[in-house]
């Protein structure tokens, strides 16, 4: 059975403001002050922008790494710049996931990284496997849930970034923040947004290690003929 870590970066999607429902950002029935009203809506409309890429319904994908450890240790990164280059590589990635002996590892993946895929693969018309999300039941591992002793009711974890930090991964290095991730369609930092993703490849892998959730992986040498996928 094979593993492949796999991570991803979102952004809202380009037509945000046109999504936004009047009831979204509506001011409470108290507020009466018309310049108060407006600027509520104001900040609940820049609330959005912020928070939109954490939305099932209102992100879009930009970046997916994958990480096999039989590839060898350094992840595979492709930077979502277009809707074009989003539907092609999610589809790729269904085609990789597709198969029953392959596990995927995520940090907090269950709750984010594989719903918000499923999503997505929706909304572009794409035919993505439907991925089980019920830990309990999923053949996957959530390296963040691992952390929380399988019970997020009683036991809280810190960010991936927490425990690279933790461990002394002095190696890895991640320059942009969520809020700056989110950003990039607009700012452009897209070679940060990759060290940013491989960051978070590279450190889920180990932490799962670090865990004993996996054996690692013997690296098989690559061979002229060898295709990597993402």
């Amino acid at each position: 059975m094979g593993l492949l870590v796999l991570d991803i970066a979102t952004s809202p999607v380009p037509n945000l403001t046109d999504l936004i429902e009047d009831s979204d950002v509506a001011a409470p029935d108290h507020y009466k002050d018309p310049v108060k009203i407006a600027d509520y809506i104001e900040k609940a409309r820049s609330k959005f922008a912020m928070t939109g890429a954490l939305d099932f319904d209102l992100a879009r994908v930009t970046a997916i790494g994958t990480l096999d450890p039989a590839l060898g240790p350094e992840p595979a990164i492709a930077l979502l710049t277009t809707e074009a280059e989003e539907r092609s590589c999610i589809e790729a990635l269904a085609d990789r996931i597709e198969g029953p002996d392959l596990t995927l590892v995520t940090f907090n993946g269950l709750a984010f990284d594989l719903p918000m895929l499923m999503r997505r693969a929706r909304y572009l018309g794409i035919a993505f496997p439907r991925i089980q999300l019920e830990h309990w039941k999923s053949p996957h591992i959530d390296v963040c849930l691992a952390l929380r002793f399988e019970r997020p009711q009683l036991f809280k974890s810190h960010s991936l970034s927490f425990y690279v930090r933790r461990l002394g991964w002095t190696d890895l290095s991640k320059p942009l923040s969520g809020y700056e991730e989110a950003n990039v369609p607009k700012t452009g930092r897209w070679q940060e947004l990759a060290t940013s993703v491989r960051h978070d490849c590279i450190g889920c892998y180990r932490l799962g290690l670090w865990l004993d959730l996996y054996a690692p992986v013997q690296v098989e040498p690559v061979t002229e003929t060898t295709e990597v996928i993402l």
